[in-house]
């Protein structure tokens, strides 16, 4: 509103004769009140923010945070936490992930995930990272068919092809019309919303550095309609994420660009 109403000023001054172009009256209300040395609000206000960051600068900050001698526990005022309850933590969150993906593959207990769903070598997927085009994620590249010839409809044809399955998921009408049953396909997409939450807290956790939510809820797996590039690619067997860090925009004028990668089992997770 401010920047509004110093445009608005320039305007109304050119057009009664003070200048010949707004910008003349910009330059000079920037010279006055935006120069340092002067006695303006401005310069106030970056001599406080100047002595501030010098007072920062030598005050010792409290000691909230404490690593153990051997490095194994760290602690944050009153509590600690050990590292190997946090890798712990960690494993029995890909184990959940694992089993929900075999709940959304519609495997039966007494089945085996290696000899029902067809494998994938994520080590042999090829990736074009430099593709624009619209729509496009490394699942298109036509070097991976090999590898994903069956994946678009596998599901469909095991249920298809699985009478407890069909009698669970489809029903026939009448008219000899094969039709979903709702409840059933609510009931799979409830499972298919958590097992993205499982998923996103696995990348938050396993990918190093963890990224802040604004950057970690901007991850696509494929390039939109408006230009966006996707930001999951898969090299060398791995998944990597790609993020923009835009803290210091301000200051910098520029962004920086983060790749994150996802151990083997969580790229496999992500990936299937």
């Amino acid at each position: 509103m401010a920047q509004m109403l110093v445009v608005q000023r320039a305007v109304t001054g050119a057009e009664q004769g003070e200048a010949e172009h707004p910008s003349d009256i910009l330059d000079e209300v920037r010279e006055r009140f935006m120069v340092r040395g002067t006695r303006t609000a401005f310069d106030w206000v970056y001599r406080l923010r100047s002595y501030a960051k010098k007072v920062v600068s030598n005050t010792t900050s409290l000691g909230y945070m404490m690593w153990s001698e051997d490095a194994e526990t760290v602690t944050y005022r009153d509590t600690s936490l050990e590292m190997i309850a946090l890798r712990d933590f960690v494993a029995s969150q890909v184990k959940r992930a694992q089993r929900d993906l075999e709940d959304l593959l519609l495997l039966h207990p007494e089945e085996c995930r290696d000899e029902v769903v067809p494998r994938v070598a994520l080590h042999r997927l090829k990736d074009d990272h430099s593709n624009s085009q619209k729509g496009w994620n490394f699942l298109q590249d036509p070097r991976n068919a090999d590898q994903l010839r069956s994946g678009d409809d596998w599901l469909f044809n095991r249920v298809l092809d699985n009478d407890s399955l069909r009698d669970e998921m489809l029903s026939l009408t009448e008219e000899q019309q094969v039709n979903w049953k709702k409840n059933a396909v609510q009931a799979y997409f409830s499972k298919l919303d958590n097992f993205l939450e499982q998923m996103l807290l696995l990348i938050h956790l396993t990918a190093g550095q963890p990224a802040r939510g604004t950057e970690l809820m901007s991850l696509q797996q494929s390039n939109t309609a408006q230009g966006h590039h996707r930001s999951i690619f898969i090299e060398e067997g791995l998944v990597s994420t790609v993020t923009s860090y835009h803290k210091g925009y301000n200051i910098t004028g520029s962004t920086k660009i983060i790749h994150r990668y996802l151990p083997k089992e969580v790229s496999e997770l992500l990936v299937l």
